[in-house]
């Protein structure tokens, strides 16, 4: 079996409304968990993205978390990756998985 790995992001204000607009069911949020350990590979979903608003008739089955700077630092460092991203990807099937927690 292979070695846990957690990664811990605290998130700032802007991200918590961020995350309350794409998940409005969660009362409050202060950080995400993502596990490295399971089988679907969170550096799989960094993704370099424009700032840009969501379409309001999309349908919600993927969102982008834009990171700090700090956080894009800490993603990077403990994933080692060399990949220029600003944000990470979060599928609904990824949320369902338990991989990425909100809490």
């Amino acid at each position: 079996m292979g070695e846990k790995r957690v990664i811990t992001l605290y998130l700032s204000t802007w991200q918590k409304r961020m995350i309350k607009d794409f998940m409005p069911k969660l009362k409050s949020v202060s950080k995400i968990r993502l596990d490295l350990s399971g089988t679907v590979n969170a550096p799989l979903y960094m993704q370099r993205v424009m700032y840009k608003l969501p379409d309001p008739f999309a349908k919600k089955a993927t969102w982008n978390l834009y990171l700090t700077d700090e956080q894009i630092a800490q993603v990077a460092l403990e994933t080692d990756t060399k990949l220029d991203f600003s944000a990470l990807n979060i599928p609904v099937a990824l949320n369902d998985c338990r991989e990425v927690m909100f809490e």
